[in-house]
């Protein structure tokens, strides 16, 4: 008789969000159910181009949020990202966004053990760990100490950013801004270690994550600590199943391509008949 061999199951796009959803509910964020791409009472906006922006209300006042932390995920549309598509494999113009935000509610210390522990845990991800390269803004002590603590991490894939990389700001008087961290994966092995977060701007990395920490705002040349702290995440739903899909395209993983495969289907067949 032969032998079966046994495979690790692919984790299905559907089941990444689900994933995702689930875990940070089991931490204690409350769901809140995507919206339509089109804004609903904000003339700002043509359409819903991240998931923090379906939050703006809750961030100008705080008490209409239902919980000081939320997580989501929310289609959203770029058309800045356009020009990217024919160049990288993993940008594109309509896609989901998860989220994780937190208006005076957990803050660095407990998000990021929350985002290590997601990607690695077997239960969860599950990606190794030196697959994972994380960056800070140089200035950014604590930061770097929370993930310098995580079990696993190589602390040498901690690298120091720059202002352009990893300091996010609104801009203007009054306006909020604060330091960024990013989760990037590494496609290739047994290759030389970046040494800062510039050096990862190419295809061997994919920017998985985006954690915003906003904690301060410009008052003239001051810059103060906000009353309530915030976190705000963007993670590519797109872009984490095409990781653990192992596909090189966001456009080959289940997602999209019995989509491609029907319209391949339906051109051939118009061609053939003519």
């Amino acid at each position: 008789m032969t032998k079966k061999i046994s495979r690790k199951s692919v984790i299905s796009t559907d089941e990444v969000r689900k994933k995702w959803l689930s875990f940070f509910q089991q931490k204690g964020y409350h769901l809140l159910e995507p919206v339509s791409l089109v804004p609903q009472n904000d003339p700002s906006l043509l359409w819903i181009n991240s998931g923090v922006a379906t939050l703006k209300k809750y961030f100008s006042n705080p008490s209409l949020a239902p919980s000081r932390n939320l997580v989501n995920c929310q289609r959203v549309i770029r058309t800045d990202d356009l020009t990217n598509i024919n160049q990288y494999s993993y940008h594109q113009t309509l896609f989901e966004m998860l989220g994780v935000f937190s208006i005076g509610g957990k803050f660095k210390q407990e998000t990021i053990p929350y985002f290590w522990e997601f990607f690695t845990s077997p239960e969860w991800l599950g990606l190794a760990p030196e697959r994972l390269f994380i960056t800070v803004y140089h200035q950014d002590a604590n930061t770097y100490k929370f993930w310098k603590e995580q079990k696993g991490i190589l602390r040498e894939h901690i690298l120091y950013g720059s202002k352009k990389t990893n300091v996010w700001d609104m801009g203007g008087d009054n306006s909020p801004w604060g330091y960024n961290t990013e989760i990037y994966y590494d496609f290739q092995t047994n290759q030389d270690t970046p040494k800062n977060a510039a050096d990862l701007d190419n295809k061997r990395f994919l920017e998985i994550c985006n954690i915003v920490f906003p904690e301060f705002y410009h008052q003239g040349d001051n810059n103060l600590p906000l009353k309530e702290k915030c976190v705000d995440v963007g993670g590519g739903l797109e872009r984490m199943a095409m990781v653990v899909q192992g596909k090189k395209n966001t456009f080959e993983i289940d997602l999209w391509e019995p989509v491609i495969q029907l319209i391949e289907e339906r051109h051939s067949k118009s061609i053939n008949s003519i």
